[in-house]
């Protein structure tokens, strides 16, 4: 149990090319995965990973939630913004 933590967020294939969203929470010396989502069949737009990215938030604990970082992409870029 920790006071705060922040989240890690990435996309990436697995080895079947099945696109995968991981949420990672970063905790002292330790990073654990939150969880990995198999978005197949999914329309990856803003409002679908905006509310992958809202579960996660819930999960942690707003209160416990200090920073959130995602890739450079366009799309995080703007969810990032409407939050």
């Amino acid at each position: 149990e920790h006071d705060w933590v922040p989240i890690v967020s990435d996309g990436r294939t697995d080895i079947q090319k099945h696109p995968l969203i991981n949420f990672i929470v970063i905790a002292y010396h330790e990073s654990i995965c939150l969880k990995a989502i198999d978005a197949s069949g999914e329309y990856k737009d803003a409002k679908y990973l905006k509310q992958l990215f809202i579960e996660a938030f819930k999960e942690v604990g707003p209160d416990k939630l200090v920073q959130f970082v995602t890739d450079n992409a366009p799309i995080c870029k703007s969810i990032g913004l409407s939050l």
